[in-house]
């Protein structure tokens, strides 16, 4: 009983779908793996605890860790465990030793797991790049705290650059001891269906107190180069705290947020002057999001907001937004992009609002001068209860780089654009306009001089009509429409639509 078991060579181990393994070997002996790198076990549902068995062992309780003293990984790089029916991995007294060379952790579907590791193991992390946990039913937090004085020390994990939590409906939080939860490095943070992961994921005493508006993240938890935040169904009111500042979202380039119905704005307006690296940005089906940028104050209305690398923008399935920014500061977005809004119906126009629009009826124009996409290429409206999408008296400027337009289902629209701004669409290669009910006409006349003019567009290469109730005419001023590129022309179930699509003085007597 007192020798030992080495395997000097072994650098990869992997059980899988072991359906009666119990133990990796039944004596006391000490198992040595000095330069395994990487250990994966998958779906030995009777593989508990611990993986040696010795007599001292044999009534220890089903809460035994995973891995104990007797089982020695000192290089383990990569740790693998699915569908696994344990409590604990490693004892909560176990020192960082152990897994000091880990960079990567994967747990998923160990449903009786109830805690990751003790913060001194975190502690010992330090070459930890990639941490994934999934499907863990019991799980309630990450990092447990070991003690009164461990309140007092921060923990960091200097190389993490991803942090996936999915699927894990028990988890309250990361960590909840007191001291600052820290990741310095350029990383990817992921959470999706974590309905009890409220905030902050960092619980101290002084927090206990605080309502369930709490924000998710607090000013425990610092990731000063975090490019992509993922939050998926999450049942969070705020996601930062309103007086946030910038700085922890400076780096920020790709922010994705998904059914967080009790959501109900994204960020303060000085967190999103912050925002200058941002290139994507997405908000699908949140329920009682009214808001994206909230103005904080009176003298914050006097200011522009500018996303400088904003490329994609999707806005769907927002059931209660009514707003983009409730201030009456310019939105700038100069960077070549793409826009998609679909089944907000509660915006309507226009998508900032100030003091003096206050007024304005229901025609408002989703865009107002106040948003400004000089570089728009894609623009996506579906199902938005608008009647306008741009001003009548708008210019071309705000649209001359588009490529692609797709309209549908926005039932009150009546017309598309002016002629004027018709004019500016010298790179448009694809038009597609479905389901509007009250559209009548695709483009107004301007004025009487305006009759004079022609209307190009030379690279069109694809427009499609269909299903639009209510359209009459393509438009119905008086002068040449023309389409000189190559081009595909589909027309389908717009019972009103006469000959010619066009209409002029001399056209009035061409019969039906």
């Amino acid at each position: 009983m007192e020798n030992s078991i080495s395997f000097p060579k072994l650098t990869f181990l992997e059980l899988k779908d072991l359906q009666n393994l119990v133990k990796i070997y039944s004596r006391n002996w000490m198992i040595e793996f000095p330069s395994l790198e990487q250990l994966a076990i998958e779906n030995c549902s009777k593989l508990k605890v611990p993986i040696v068995t010795s007599t001292s062992m044999d009534a220890m309780a089903d809460g035994s860790p995973l891995f104990s003293k007797q089982v020695v990984f000192p290089n383990l790089e990569r740790l693998e465990l699915r569908s696994i029916e344990i409590k604990m991995i490693w004892h909560i007294s176990a020192t960082a030793h152990c897994i000091m060379n880990l960079t990567e952790l994967t747990i998923e579907g160990c449903d009786n797991l109830e805690l990751l590791f003790s913060s001194s193991m975190a502690r010992g992390l330090k070459n930890l790049w990639h941490l994934e946990i999934q499907k863990c039913k019991n799980i309630r937090e990450i990092i447990a705290a070991e003690n009164v004085k461990d309140m007092e020390n921060s923990i960091s994990f200097p190389k993490l650059r991803f942090l996936k939590l999915k699927d894990l409906q028990n988890l309250v939080k990361i960590y909840s001891g007191n001291c600052m939860i820290e990741f310095p490095c350029s990383m990817q943070l992921a959470i999706k269906n974590c309905p009890k992961l409220k905030g902050p994921i960092v619980t101290s005493i002084g927090l206990d107190a605080m309502a369930d508006g709490s924000p998710l993240f607090s000013k425990q938890v610092v990731f000063p180069k975090l490019e992509e935040l993922k939050l998926r169904s999450i049942e969070i009111k705020m996601i930062w705290h309103i007086s946030a500042t910038a700085h922890c979202i400076m780096n920020l380039r790709k922010l994705t947020i998904e059914g967080c119905d009790n959501l109900e704005l994204l960020f303060s307006s000085s967190m999103a002057r912050g925002l200058k690296n941002l290139w994507c940005l997405e908000i699908q089906k949140c329920k009682n999001i009214r808001e994206i940028i909230a103005a904080e104050n009176v003298e914050d209305m006097e200011n522009s907001i500018s996303f400088p690398n904003l490329r994609f923008l999707e806005l769907k399935d927002l059931q209660n937004l009514v707003k983009i920014y409730s201030g009456n500061c310019m939105i700038e977005f100069p960077c070549f992009m793409q826009l998609a809004m679909e089944n907000c119906p509660k915006l309507k126009g226009p998508i900032v609002t100030s003091t003096s629009m206050d007024a304005m009826v229901d025609k408002s124009p989703l865009f107002s001068k106040q948003v400004v996409f000089p570089n728009l290429v894609k623009l996506e409206l579906r199902s938005i209860e608008i009647k306008m999408i741009w001003h009548i008296s708008a210019t071309a400027h705000c649209i001359m780089n588009l490529t692609e337009l797709t309209i549908e289902g926005c039932d009150n629209l009546e017309l598309l654009l002016s002629s004027s701004m018709a004019r500016g669409l010298k790179m448009l290669r694809h038009l597609k306009i479905q389901k509007c009910k009250n559209i009548r006409e695709i483009i107004a006349t301007d004025n009487v001089e305006d009759m004079e003019n022609s209307i190009s567009f030379p690279q069109l290469n694809f427009l499609e009509l269909k299903d639009l109730e209510n359209l009459v005419k393509f438009y119905s001023g008086n002068f040449l429409i023309e389409f000189p590129s190559k081009m595909q022309l589909a027309i389908e179930n717009c019972p009103k639509l006469e000959v010619p699509i066009v209409t002029s003085t001399s056209m009035d007597a061409m019969v039906d």
